[in-house]
């Protein structure tokens, strides 16, 4: 456990100008961020470890006139190579 958190104001839908919070939910879904100095098992079965990234959306704030918005949080997991 990483005992991070992150929490993410964004617009729904960015106009003209792309992303919003499915563009970003895309991006933290793809990202990988590898752990160099981190390797698990001996000489023969090396497994290289990483932290991805999960998004949860913890409130929808609709007034029904404008843009949609959305609060996320985000928080690492560490993934072992197996």
């Amino acid at each position: 456990d990483s005992g991070g958190v992150a929490f993410v104001a964004s617009k729904r839908y960015y106009f003209g100008v792309g992303g919003g919070v499915d563009v970003f939910r895309e991006e933290c879904q793809t990202l990988k961020l590898v752990v160099d100095d981190d390797t698990h098992g001996d000489d023969e079965n090396k497994r290289t470890s990483w932290w991805k990234l999960q998004v949860e959306t913890v409130q929808v704030y609709d007034n029904g006139k404008g843009n949609i918005r959305e609060l996320l949080k985000v928080t690492p997991y560490l993934v072992v190579d197996e």
